[in-house]
């Protein structure tokens, strides 16, 4: 990114909090592969009490104070170059439930830079905004000017969408501090969609820190899972393969291409569609498209084909992404968590997930297809406005994002951190790929990065805060406003892997 001002990065105060597990709403095994460090209870057992209070300070105009069961609450008073003080208050709880209970995080305030940041911004307003509060200077060098991600807002910087570790929260390499928080607690992953998230996104940061420890953990977790799980009769069921596509790509062992070619058969032989190829959510839901579907067939998906040398899974994978983009898309530039052909109607949300899930499918799918292909351009089309939309609905004075995106002014509405994660990631990808305008973006990218990592704690003990579980479908916004706020739980963690390895620059 352009030169930094001579102003500190993040400081960030991190107290200690019990290690808290959550559940997950997947039908799929809850036994499995147990992370050294001795063994434990299925993923979703008992948590612990939430942590002592502590104050998180950033000196970009905001500052989070936490409280923890009566802890010390935190607050700085930092202002970013537009004069506004933000303040961010979080609570953690633990809970000895299978789900846990987490910490709400209702920030207020704002890091208002000049150019100011409201409800009616532009993308171009918002990363003007951005600019100011982070004073960075007009040197910068966009996307385009070359390859690689080497760099961050170190002064020599050409890369807008990252970070260099030495300016994370305390010098730290979370993604490392958070997996082996994970293999001490010696938590069990199964053949779940949200631990196989976990698991990818571990296998990336085994690659990027030549780790053969996390490695041997992942192929261990394969070779219990080789026969994947059986019939496939929903979308959900299909994304574990992924985890086995890592390790056939790693080691070209032929086992692990077993799961994998069973998901590609079936996606191409007699799983269900829409009348226009839209593959149902599952068996059981006749004619529904729920957005979080694409990511967990494609992914897997478009890598086996890349393996195996086929291009069917492109063409394929290509238009599912077209088609549910047609059924899903929002005025907002947003999209609805779920439509069904049986009722040719929207459910009522924007689920910030669902939006997520969607987003990392869809940059995962480029980073196989060609630029020729007859979908590329559409694709990118796509992107470049769901970006508009998630630049409209960032929340200025903490980065992140709401549970129900365009609804930020209700009072039971809350900033959640999976999404927040993947929204980092696909603002941070897209800009560097060059598929939307780094110099707007990337900015927005390195906020959501600092307000995700407002909601993270403890380096010996990584405690990551409000995760929404596991979500079905609800019929009014008040469903997803309900739904619990957890720590620790792998819908979230998995993302966090996947947002940090996109945003270390190396």
């Amino acid at each position: 990114m352009g030169a930094m001002s001579s102003r500190s990065l993040l400081v960030f105060l991190f107290a200690g909090a019990a290690f808290a597990c959550a559940g997950d709403k997947s039908t799929s095994e809850r036994g499995g592969t147990a992370m050294q460090g001795g063994s434990a209870g299925p993923q979703g057992g008992s948590a612990g009490a939430g942590g002592g209070g502590a104050a998180g300070v950033s000196t970009t105009g905001r500052n989070g104070g936490a409280t923890g069961n009566g802890g010390a609450t935190g607050n700085g008073g930092a202002t970013g170059n537009g004069g506004a003080t933000g303040n961010g208050g979080a609570t953690g709880n633990g809970g000895a439930s299978n789900e846990g209970a987490g910490g709400s995080s209702h920030g207020s305030g704002g890091a208002n830079g000049s150019g100011g940041m409201d409800a009616g911004r532009t993308p171009r307003d918002v990363a003007a905004a951005v600019e100011a509060a982070n004073d960075l200077g007009p040197g910068r060098t966009d996307a385009s000017t070359g390859g690689g991600r080497e760099g961050g807002m170190d002064g020599n910087s050409t890369k807008s969408w990252c970070l260099p570790l030495s300016m994370h929260p305390q010098g730290v390499d979370w993604a490392k501090a958070l997996i082996d928080s994970r293999m001490r607690a010696g938590v069990r992953l199964g053949w779940s969609y949200p631990d196989g998230l976990f698991l990818h996104g571990m296998y990336l940061a085994s690659k990027r820190l030549n780790d053969s420890g996390y490695l041997a953990f992942i192929k261990a977790w394969a070779d219990s899972h080789t026969g994947g799980a059986g019939g496939y009769g929903s979308l959900d069921s299909m994304q574990p393969a992924l985890v086995l596509d890592d390790m056939y790509r790693e080691t070209r062992d032929a086992k692990y291409r077993t799961a994998p070619a069973a998901v590609a058969a079936r996606l191409e032989g007699t799983y269900p569609k829409t009348s226009d190829g839209g593959f149902w959510h599952s068996t059981s839901l006749n004619g529904q498209l729920w957005g979080d579907g694409v990511f967990m067939n494609l992914p897997p998906y478009v890598n086996y084909g890349d393996l195996v040398g086929s291009s069917k899974p492109i063409d394929i994978a290509t238009n599912q992404l077209v088609i549910y983009d047609k059924h899903l898309a929002t005025p907002s530039d947003l999209h609805v968590h779920q439509w069904s052909e049986v009722t040719g109607r929207q459910s009522c949300c924007v689920w910030c997930r669902a939006q997520g899930w969607y987003e990392m499918a869809l940059l995962m799918v480029l980073d196989f297809t060609p630029t020729t292909h007859a979908n590329h351009a559409a694709l990118v089309a796509i992107a470049r406005r769901l970006a508009r939309g998630l630049a409209a609905t960032q929340d200025p004075a903490t980065g992140r994002w709401w549970q129900v995106m365009d609804r930020p002014n209700e009072p039971r509405n809350w900033l959640e951190t999976s999404c927040t994660s993947m929204h980092t990631y696909f603002l941070s990808r897209a800009s560097e790929k060059g598929y939307i305008d780094a110099a707007t973006y990337a900015p927005l990218a390195i906020q959501g990065f600092r307000g995700e990592m407002q909601q993270v704690s403890n380096p010996d003990n990584v405690q990551i805060r409000n995760i929404c579980p596991g979500t079905n479908v609800g019929s009014t916004p008040g469903f997803y406003y309900d739904r619990p706020k957890v720590t620790n739980d792998n819908h979230g963690l998995g993302a966090f892997l996947v947002m940090y390895d996109q945003l270390v620059c190396r």
